[in-house]
């Protein structure tokens, strides 16, 4: 892919995660420069804020998931690799802290690489829409054709079938995977 990492981006990573663990997440990701600027700033941004690590990890992939729409610099394939080089920082940084992760949980980034974005959603979880705060929840997922079931929290009956990219899932209330955890 054109304007894949550079040498300095590159060396930047080679400090190790701990340093900073949401830098390494983005350089891990391999992003064009374009989409690495973008999600850098966002980085900046989440920092600026003072979240607790593993929300702020939460933060960046849900802004991933929400800017992962097809004409952006961050399209579903780079969002992708941003939540799995993201597992992949924080299941280092727990095996480096002590030893253990939190728990056992089916290879997330596996799935993900499979079908996407999508394996971060759970069937019941609570979400909004991106361009609004009413509360959805999940009726189902479709992994192989990357798209969810939702309805309103107040009318479980209409049902309206959506992307990934269109929802926003909450940094801290919302289902994550084990190595997300606190």
């Amino acid at each position: 892919e054109a304007g894949e990492a550079t040498p300095e981006r590159k060396s930047e990573a080679g400090a190790g995660p701990a340093a900073d663990p949401l830098a390494a997440i983005v350089d891990r990701a391999n992003l064009p420069e374009a989409a690495h600027s973008q999600a850098s700033e966002i980085c900046r941004q989440i920092h600026s804020h003072g979240l607790p690590f593993p929300v702020a990890v939460r933060t960046l992939i849900s802004w991933a998931i929400t800017a992962s729409c097809k004409k952006g610099a961050m399209n579903a394939s780079r969002a992708k690799k941003l939540a799995i080089s993201a597992i992949k920082v924080c299941r280092e940084l727990q095996n480096a802290g002590d030893g253990a992760r939190k728990g056992k949980t089916t290879p997330i980034d596996k799935q993900i690489r499979e079908f996407g974005v999508v394996s971060l959603f759970q069937r019941g979880e609570r979400v909004t829409r991106s361009d609004s705060d009413k509360p959805y929840t999940i009726v189902s997922v479709s992994r192989s054709r990357g798209r969810l079931q939702i309805a309103p929290a107040d009318n479980p009956s209409a049902v309206e079938q959506v992307e990934p990219h269109e929802l926003c899932k909450d940094p801290t209330a919302g289902v994550w995977p084990a190595e997300f955890a606190d």
